[in-house]
């Protein structure tokens, strides 16, 4: 870059568009130009720091090691962006990791070249603290959201633990081209429908598919969309301030968008905190959605909404956010009339129709009975 789009850019970004041109061209003498490629480590967490990257192009992603050493992605940053303010400020070791995501140029200021800035341009003091509090304070939420986060998925897959994965066993030729379309599905990355008459483990070939899959170590969830013992409990605490049919649908249907995405403080009825939602806590894994038929209208245009863009927001909020976690949907049943299946189909996402499973009764496959005993 040179001079001219370096105060240009400078201009643009969040911490000097406030500087006039005099000032900007002092502080681009002050710059030093570093380039990275795809995959390299900026800087590690606990490394000393003394400097502030601005991405002039590419884009990096911020992480965070836990006591075991697993990787948590705080945020991702691209052109415009900026990292490693708290140097400026304190020159304290490094908080976070941050890795070139796409190959990527930086402009570099050294703490020690800010702090001569400040010097010969004093008035810029209070107005570059306050940009960086501000700063910092977002980065502090995001930490404090990603601590939470991690603590409930924990909580999350421990209790997945306790749940032993049914082997799928036959040998009839319904059997094997179910296997068969099993690893079809495990290849691809798009919302399914899983349908089955009760009892035929639609949780469980969705677990397969989830292992047989690129997610494999990532999170697998599911979620009851006809609420199950939770639902039970938040509406017997709230059933008394509940008057008509109409609000209890309305209550439910915050029930089950709080619980796929989350809400912000204040925005769910009945709850003071905020709450983080699965599909947010199962990034990179598998969310399967039990009954999926009981979608509220509100709930489903937002589900077709994350199917088709990976963004979402929580109930309440305002920031778009993104997850990348597959969705599958299972059904307790596809039998029906040509009109229940159109009704049936009208309660869940077209997206979700293009690819399925049907799986069979066991008296649809009784040379299996054998094998199974």
């Amino acid at each position: 870059m040179n001079r001219e789009d370096t105060t240009s850019f400078l201009s643009r970004t969040s911490l000097f568009s406030s500087l006039s041109q005099t000032e900007l061209k002092h502080l681009v003498d002050l710059l030093k130009s570093k380039e990275y490629p795809e995959g390299e480590i900026v800087f590690h967490q606990g490394d000393f720091g003394d400097s502030l990257y601005l991405i002039c192009q590419g884009e990096v992603e911020v992480f965070i090691r836990n006591q075991e050493g697993a990787e948590n992605t705080i945020s991702r940053l691209k052109e415009g962006d900026l990292f490693g303010e708290m140097a400026l400020l304190t020159g304290s070791l490094r908080s976070a990791s941050v890795r070139v995501s796409r190959d990527a140029l930086f402009l570099v200021l050294h703490k020690n070249d800010f702090e001569a800035f400040l010097t010969s341009h004093p008035h810029l003091a209070l107005l570059f603290s306050k940009v960086l509090v501000e700063r910092l304070q977002t980065v502090n939420i995001k930490y404090v959201h990603q601590v939470d986060r991690e603590s409930e998925l924990k909580r999350l897959l421990s209790k997945e633990e306790e749940i032993h994965l049914t082997r799928l066993i036959g040998k009839t030729k319904h059997f094997q081209a179910i296997e068969k379309r099993i690893d079809e599905l495990a290849r691809m990355d798009e919302p399914m429908i899983i349908a089955g008459p009760k009892g035929t483990t639609e949780v469980d070939v969705a677990r397969l598919i989830h292992l047989k899959s690129r997610r494999q170590d990532r999170p697998f969830l599911t979620v009851d969309l006809g609420g199950g013992d939770e639902w039970a409990s938040f509406f017997s605490r709230l059933r008394s301030s509940v008057k008509t049919p109409e609000e209890e649908k309305q209550l439910f249907e915050e029930f089950q968008i709080s619980t796929l995405f989350g809400h912000e403080r204040g925005a769910m009825t009945g709850t003071e905190a905020s709450r983080l939602g699965q599909i947010e806590l199962a990034d990179g894994g598998t969310v399967v959605l039990r009954n999926i038929d009981r979608l509220s209208p509100g709930t489903r245009e937002k589900l077709l909404l994350y199917s088709i863009e990976k963004r979402f927001y929580r109930l309440g909020g305002r920031e778009g956010r993104f997850s990348d976690t597959r969705i599958i949907g299972t059904l307790s049943s596809s039998e029906g009339s040509e009109e229940a299946q159109r009704s049936l189909k009208g309660k869940v996402p077209d997206l979700f129709w293009n690819h399925r499973i049907d799986l069979p009764t066991l008296a649809g496959r009784r040379r299996d009975i054998q094998v199974i005993a």
